[in-house]
């Protein structure tokens, strides 16, 4: 069993004039999983999808990584892609194929699934709508999703049924508690997600599986969208590659900072692996964010 590494971190120098006052992650509630500290492992716990050749999810301990664990439920969907953990623990995961889509299919390329706090079993908690046919133009559905504590709802971004020719993904906002539709924001193929609230206003920060850009979607008072995705930076020519797609959003709540996650993205299972990766770090100046050098 291997474990892939090999991210490029591009540290930063914090500017003076950065507002750390004025932005609040929306998801700094989140908590271990009640069954993982039940059986040891620390607040710490790394939850990892990532693992050469493992189905499902993996528990580690980042003190010792040799004590892992596994249930049986969590390989029964095949290989998983991103997730997000709510106030009590739960997880909430998506389907990530890898090599083919054997273990993946396009039927289920569009579910969430939810790992109890308590048992540590895995169930499907909501089927997204699914309108894929065609497996050779695009092999995936569900792609990003954050939580946000203030809702208590997951944000998921999906490109289910789209072609490099047309762009017909979702943003979908769901409650956590039921798996209830709420709200969404159509005809965009948005990637890794992260809900803030800046300057007293509430945002939803989006990747996009079509450019290197970062978008800014306004919130309303019950979490729903209030605006169209607008382009507030981009990490095109940076990196190794130069065109990298923003996987994931995460802030730092220690130096206030937005650490980008990019990787090759081309809507098949050919792209590189998990280690063809590169951090960046952002920083907000007055009402724009820049790259920390």
């Amino acid at each position: 069993m291997k474990l892939i590494i090999g991210w490029i971190l591009i540290l930063p120098n914090i500017c003076s004039v950065t507002l750390y006052g004025q932005i609040t992650g929306a998801n700094n509630c989140k908590r271990a999983p009640a069954f993982a500290l039940a059986r040891g492992f620390s607040n710490n716990v790394a939850i990892i999808t990532s693992v050469t050749g493992v189905k499902g999810i993996l528990l580690a301990d980042p003190a010792n990584m040799g004590k892992t664990y596994q249930d049986s439920s969590w390989v029964t969907h095949g290989y998983m892609g991103q997730f997000t953990t709510d106030e009590d623990g739960n997880i909430f995961v998506l389907p990530g194929p890898h090599v083919n889509l054997i273990d993946n299919p396009i039927a289920t390329n569009n579910y969430v699934f939810r790992i109890d706090s308590k048992t540590g079993k895995l169930s499907v908690f909501a089927r997204l709508p699914n309108n894929a046919n065609d497996q050779s133009s695009n092999a995936f559905g569900a792609l990003g999703i954050t939580y946000n504590c203030n809702h208590k709802c997951l944000y998921i971004s999906s490109v289910n049924s789209s072609t490099r020719k047309n762009e017909v993904g979702k943003i979908y906002q769901l409650s956590a508690l039921t798996g209830k539709l709420l709200d969404s924001v159509v005809s965009f193929d948005a990637y890794g997600l992260l809900s803030l609230e800046i300057d007293e206003t509430e945002v939803l920060l989006s990747g996009c599986a079509r450019n290197s850009s970062v978008y800014e979607i306004k919130l309303n008072k019950k979490g729903g969208f209030a605006s169209d995705p607008k382009e507030v930076f981009s990490i095109a020519g940076m990196g190794p590659r130069g065109d990298d797609r923003v996987k994931k959003i995460e802030f730092d709540n220690k130096h206030f900072r937005l650490i980008v996650k990019g990787h090759e993205f081309n809507y098949n299972l050919s792209a590189p692996a998990e280690n063809q990766q590169t951090l960046y770090s952002f920083s907000r100046i007055t009402d724009y964010w820049q790259i920390d050098k």
